[in-house]
């Protein structure tokens, strides 16, 4: 059997673990190691309109929340500083196509009331809330980082960690809000509509009014990724004391009228303790693996090895030199034969 993959020098090994490379771990494994692991990774792929849709909202809020909480003055020279948030957070190659996208959608998120809904929130906390940055911390031994988009607290002192999601903003179907949101804001014939979804159940959590049911039932996805960002945050796995916020705009295009219908949902929730540890368990068996060099678990390790170097071979060939990579697989595997 050949040495554990951990030991060749080529095998590089991610710094940390996020919640979108625990979601390549678990649905696009080959994937994952290309991105995270192997010598020969893809250079970053160029943000697609779509995600630049939301990562310009993204600095039209924050610039905002800024300029509101702390007074109009005080976010000249600062991240937050309007264009240079909107160019350090969209790339060049696509700002021209999105910024018009970003601004409406930032425009109807005030305008339908869900902007001052939020700074309500925020203005009630006892500490100032924080944007746009990166925290770290170990966990069990294994190293995690997020970026929370904002977070902070409630007069009683409940944490409250807020994400944005833009979804359907250039597609060409749309899509339709998570269910379970606390409220969901739209124009129809120029009326306000607010409304709640028929499985969202209030109770009070301490002094918020959140969803009986976890947030996990509604999307794993993003359950998974704000608990990774409550653990970044000093939580521990399994705690049920903090509270998921999810700003959704929901997109459809208008066929009619032109634009976009949009929807936005407020989701307040909390995530289980029995979700979490389930991706405790996912995040363990990621960084185990990693260290054991086991990277396709569905192979065995000798077999997991052969095809990360298949794999290797792949991404370094160029396109018309598939004959090599046909003899690789034949001289290694005589079942290719």
């Amino acid at each position: 059997m050949k040495p554990i993959r951990k030991q060749d020098k080529n095998m590089r090994k991610p710094k940390a673990i996020s919640p979108s490379s625990l979601a390549r771990w678990t649905d696009r494994r080959e994937e994952f190691y290309q991105v995270y692991l192997s010598e020969f990774r893809t250079p970053r792929q160029p943000q697609e309109n779509y995600m630049a849709a939301g990562s310009g909202f993204d600095a039209f809020v924050k610039n905002r929340i800024y300029r509101d909480v702390f007074g109009e003055t005080a976010v000249k020279g600062t991240p937050y500083e309007m264009p240079q948030i909107f160019e350090a957070q969209v790339e060049e190659h696509i700002r021209d196509e999105v910024y018009a996208m970003s601004a409406h959608l930032f425009d109807y998120y005030v305008n339908c009331g869900a902007y001052a809904a939020l700074l309500a929130e925020i203005m009630k906390s006892p500490s100032e809330p924080q944007m746009e940055f990166t925290v770290k911390a170990v966990v069990n031994g294994i190293p995690i980082l997020g970026k929370p988009d904002l977070y902070y607290f409630t007069p009683e002192m409940v944490k409250v960690i807020c994400d944005f999601k833009i979804n359907g903003s250039f597609s060409k179907w749309g899509v339709s809000p998570v269910q379970g949101f606390q409220s969901s804001r739209y124009f129809k014939k120029n009326e306000l509509i607010v409304e709640k979804h028929k499985k969202y159940v209030p109770i009070t959590y301490k002094d918020l009014e959140v969803n009986e049911t976890g947030l996990e039932n509604f999307s794993e996805d993003w359950a998974t990724q704000l608990s990774l960002y409550a653990w970044c945050l000093g939580e521990e796995p399994g705690d049920e004391n903090y509270v998921v916020r999810m700003e959704q705009m929901a997109c459809r295009p208008n066929k009619k009228a032109g634009g976009l219908n949009i929807k936005v949902a407020t989701h307040m929730s909390r995530i289980s303790a029995r979700f979490q540890y389930n991706v405790m368990r996912r995040l363990m068996d990621c960084w185990s693996n990693i260290e054991a060099g086991h990277i396709f678990t569905d192979r065995t390790l000798e077999e997991s090895q052969e095809h990360c170097e298949m794999l290797d071979l792949k991404f370094q060939t160029p396109l018309g030199l598939h004959p090599v990579m046909n003899q690789y697989l034949t001289e290694k595997n005589p079942r290719f034969k």
